[in-house]
């Protein structure tokens, strides 16, 4: 009976440990990115384009006139 008791207290001890070991002693190793510096290219030159825009079109257009009243007709139909 001692013995059994001696292997279940074994049993259990060893549950509880050995799976905080294991995390600590499993743990993934992280690598570091290796810096590299960016390369540097040179700007590629575009000369400027010009494009030759075609004539507009703009409709003549009358202003009103500006503080003058319309002229008035006289209506003389009266009977």
């Amino acid at each position: 009976m001692a013995s059994f008791l001696s292997f279940l207290v074994l049993l259990l001890a060893a549950l509880i440990l050995i799976p905080q070991g294991l995390a600590t002693y499993y743990k993934p190793i992280k690598k570091h990115p290796i810096y590299k510096p960016p390369v540097y290219k040179h700007p590629i030159y575009k000369p400027p384009v010009y494009k030759h825009k075609p004539p507009y079109y703009k409709p003549p257009y009358k202003k009103p006139p500006y503080k003058k009243h319309p002229p008035v007709e006289e209506n003389n139909n009266h009977a």
